[in-house]
């Protein structure tokens, strides 16, 4: 799936809040024992594995990407009820349905496509975007909240406007 320009000159992109906070980037990573050497033997990452911090990971997911979707609606000028379908990050069911009842908003909103190909990384968003499209979830036109989190750690959410 590839985004571009509107062709008629609208801007369907009415925000991206995207933001970091690397004091807590321990708590999901690869460790790498070189990391502050430019160059890392190739052997050095055979026995480096991705470390999770789930509880750590879950509190995090679950409070702050709640704050980004609601800094990025009122950034927009949008109000929570008018938002037609969340694509969130599919990291987990607990932190989807968490979110949706922080955000006091139906679970039926939220896209949730986990059970088919569990957690994609980075692909998630996307992949549950052109589903959600295909599938007739995602209307012409809609409004829509993507949003994500990860490594580092990292945060993110697009308000768009869907006119496929």
């Amino acid at each position: 799936m590839v985004l571009t320009r509107s062709e008629d000159g609208q801007d369907d992109i009415l925000h991206i809040d995207i933001e970091a906070d690397g004091s807590k980037g321990a708590e999901l990573k690869i460790p790498l024992i070189g990391k502050n050497c430019p160059l890392v033997e190739p052997n050095t990452l055979q026995s480096q594995h991705v470390f999770m911090n789930g509880k750590e990971i879950y509190k995090f997911a679950v409070n702050t990407v709640p704050e980004s979707i609601k800094k990025a609606l009122d950034e927009s000028n949008t109000k929570l009820e008018d938002v037609d379908c969340f694509i969130l990050h599919q990291a987990n069911v607990r932190i989807i349905e968490s979110i949706a009842d922080k955000l006091n908003v139906s679970k039926d909103k939220f896209y949730v496509n986990l059970h088919k190909y569990g957690n994609t990384s980075a692909a998630s968003i996307a992949i549950a975007l052109l589903e959600a499209i295909q599938d007739g979830t995602v209307k012409n036109p809609s409004l829509l909240v993507l949003s994500g989190f990860g490594a580092g750690l990292t945060w993110g959410t697009a308000v768009i406007k869907w006119r496929g």
